[in-house]
């Protein structure tokens, strides 16, 4: 039987035959993406320091002739001994301690996924002399102050926030205004990582967000990761518990309410169209008032940027990764316990502290704390500062009462 027919059956059941080549690109496909661009960055440093060797041969330099495929234990060894001292930026800097560390991370990657070697450079004896000099390099260039720049982008401040609703850039008023609005609040309340799984959003019988109940029939808004950084459903993700998010109503501010936004952005959406794309275009200028959004997935650049243009007015570094560091922020700020966080995030490693940042009271607090400070007296005395009585009196409801305030 001709190997490309398949009866209905098999169709069914198996699904099209794969080749070789296609095999090998869904594995490609499999490693996320900033993984692929780190390696691709790594390997093409590596080969033109190797170069540049070859082009300033020492004796004891044999080993750099021999093609990456065709080098041993021995020759990787010798030859990272020497690349994380030499390694340069096309500036003539030396790279960071992180940036050294993620090069060394990234050749190791390269060597057991592209050249399937069953090597590994952190815990091969083979390569301990590499990691010592990979050691004595990272520390060379943290004493001589070439540190990892910060390039974290920032939360938002309830203050900050604010501002946005208060002057129009967050709303419901028209299709941009809303879906920008819906994507912001979502990433803020589940937590949910950059662009990219914001872009994986579905919509339909799969969405991973749906209006509900909880255990206790309370209304609210569910979300049910299923792929993520932390999570990426493969082996290693066998027995971890999908992460479940709860967004309740908010019965102060029904205009600022997740549920209800993101329930009557649902309702603008073409009823016809049946793409699991949750987020769709906008339409400029809607005729129909039912139809606010095109026939079409929104596209990556419109995605990447909207963070950007909802903070454009505001001060700091802010990126679709601002909204899960601003959730993470504002429950540790509210006094949640790091598990409680984790559980919203659904982070598995201590990696959900470089997620929380104290505000500016916190801050104080600490700062008055190792002065041997009492905060009531600090209170006290803000008060008396701003020229409010230490005791003051009044009537409320027939009700005479009494305020002092002590020292």
């Amino acid at each position: 039987m001709d190997s490309t027919m398949q009866s209905p059956d098999q169709n069914k059941r198996f699904g099209s035959f794969l080749s070789e080549s296609e095999i090998a690109k869904k594995v490609e496909e499999s490693t996320p993406e900033n993984t692929r661009k780190k390696c691709k960055w790594a390997i093409k440093v590596f080969m033109e320091w190797k170069q540049a060797r070859i082009e300033n041969l020492e004796l004891d330099d044999l080993n750099v002739y021999k093609n990456i495929e065709e080098m041993d234990k021995s020759d990787w060894n010798f030859l990272l001994k020497r690349f994380v001292f030499e390694v340069r930026k096309q500036t003539g800097e030396r790279y960071p301690p992180k940036s050294l560390y993620d090069l060394y991370a990234m050749l190791n990657f390269y060597i057991q996924k592209h050249l399937d070697k069953k090597w590994s450079l952190f815990s091969d004896i083979d390569f301990s002399e590499a990691r010592k000099c990979l050691e004595a390099a990272m520390k060379e260039t943290s004493a001589m102050g070439i540190l990892s720049g910060t390039r974290r982008s920032n939360s938002i401040s309830n203050e900050n926030e604010k501002q946005l609703w208060e002057t129009g850039i967050l709303g419901k008023d028209n299709p941009r205004l809303l879906q920008n609005t819906v994507i912001y609040m979502i990433g803020i309340h589940f937590c949910i990582r950059g662009g990219r799984e914001l872009r994986r959003l579905r919509f339909g019988s799969n969405s991973q967000i749906k209006l509900g109940e909880d255990q206790n029939n309370h209304s609210c808004l569910i979300y049910r990761e299923d792929v993520s950084k932390c999570n990426q459903g493969g082996i290693r993700s066998i027995g971890q518990a999908p992460k479940f998010v709860y967004c309740y109503h908010n019965n102060a501010n029904h205009d600022r309410c997740l549920p209800c936004l993101f329930e009557l952005f649902l309702s603008k959406r073409p009823s016809d169209f049946d793409s699991e794309a949750l987020f769709l275009t906008p339409v400029s200028n809607p005729k129909d008032p039912q139809k606010w959004y095109k026939k079409c997935a929104l596209g990556h650049n419109s995605f990447d940027n909207i963070v950007k243009t909802l903070t454009s007015e505001l001060r700091g570094r802010f990126t679709n990764q601002s909204l899960r560091r601003t959730g993470a922020t504002r429950l540790f700020q509210r006094g949640f316990d790091e598990d409680m966080v984790s559980r919203q995030t659904g982070h598995k490693s201590s990696a959900i502290r470089i997620y929380k940042e104290t505000s500016s009271e916190q801050q104080i607090s600490i700062s008055h704390a190792l002065y041997d400070l009492k905060e009531r007296n600090l209170q006290t005395r803000e008060i008396r500062e701003q020229g409010i009585p230490e005791m003051f009196s009044g009537t409320f409801n027939n009700c005479t009462f009494n305020v002092s305030i002590t020292k």
